[in-house]
């Protein structure tokens, strides 16, 4: 866009910035040959901030409200980059496309279901749901590391005794299943 025509030679290299890629138009012309001696390679090496290795999706229920991603008080700060994703129960989790290459991907969901009494479905039926969305998120993104939460207890016996059931079947889930952890 600068109007600017660089001519190389054989043999050369042409570097460019980050930054200057978005002011220098760059690139291979039309008619340009892509075999025999005049082949040109281009190579694209970025850097990667160190603080993207933490970066953090978190899919949580009302609990995870408070939890705040960017720079500044009263955030998670720049060394953990990444965003909320808002799910009160486990079948809201979002399908892996919405959720986003992330390296951490934290669920924390799951006790809404246990306080439904309406068309409640068995902790079974559940932990097939969370398996299912575990195994999603690995196929398309297997490098990530799911970290899945366990339920907070509540006031009431009755819920405590699902939460508790729920929360072994989610230790079972995470038993001898490559970058799924508890936390």
């Amino acid at each position: 866009s600068s109007g600017i025509n660089a001519e190389y030679g054989d043999g050369s290299m042409y570097t460019m910035s980050r930054f200057s890629q978005d002011f220098w138009k760059h690139g291979i012309g039309e008619g340009v040959s892509s075999d025999g001696p005049n082949q040109r390679f281009s190579f694209a090496f970025r850097h990667i901030a160190q603080y993207f290795n933490n970066s953090t999706v978190l899919i949580g229920d009302s609990n995870t409200k408070y939890v705040k991603f960017g720079q500044g008080f009263g955030t998670l700060g720049k060394w953990t980059p990444g965003k909320r994703i808002e799910a009160f129960k486990v079948e809201e989790i979002p399908p892996p496309h919405k959720i986003g290459p992330f390296r951490n991907i934290v669920i924390h969901t799951g006790i809404n279901n246990i306080r439904s009494e309406v068309n409640r479905q068995s902790n079974r039926s559940l932990i097939d749901c969370l398996r299912r969305k575990c195994d999603d998120i690995h196929s398309c993104y297997p490098n990530a590391k799911i970290h899945l939460s366990l339920l907070l207890p509540t006031k009431s016996h009755l819920f405590n005794a699902r939460v508790s059931e729920l929360n072994n079947l989610i230790l079972d889930l995470t038993f001898n299943r490559k970058n799924t952890y508890i936390i």
